[in-house]
């Protein structure tokens, strides 16, 4: 009788070893197609963020700003024949 019983609670020992065991493995897989995926997300985020370093670097170039100054707001370059001075008189 206690060999039986004994039996029995070994196999049901097995059951959830053999239970723990595929889902551990089940977790690990899911765990790891989620470190792939959030990997690729950092690789895409990266060449994103070294486009947009790119972009701006070429929108704050000097000589873009100046060419959209003198042509959209109709700047030209400080002259000492184009300024003016003031004073302040002071009381």
């Amino acid at each position: 009788m206690k060999t039986a019983i004994l039996s029995v609670l070994l196999v049901v020992a097995l059951m959830l070893c053999a239970l723990l065991l595929i889902h551990t493995r089940n977790q690990s897989r899911r765990l790891y197609a989620e470190l792939n995926a959030e990997q690729a997300r950092s690789r895409q985020l990266d060449e994103e963020y070294a486009q947009l370093q790119l972009e701006q670097s070429n929108l704050s170039k000097a000589s873009r700003i100046e060419m959209i100054a003198r042509q959209n707001l109709g700047m030209v370059p400080a002259s000492t024949g184009n300024t003016r001075f003031l004073t302040i008189e002071r009381k």
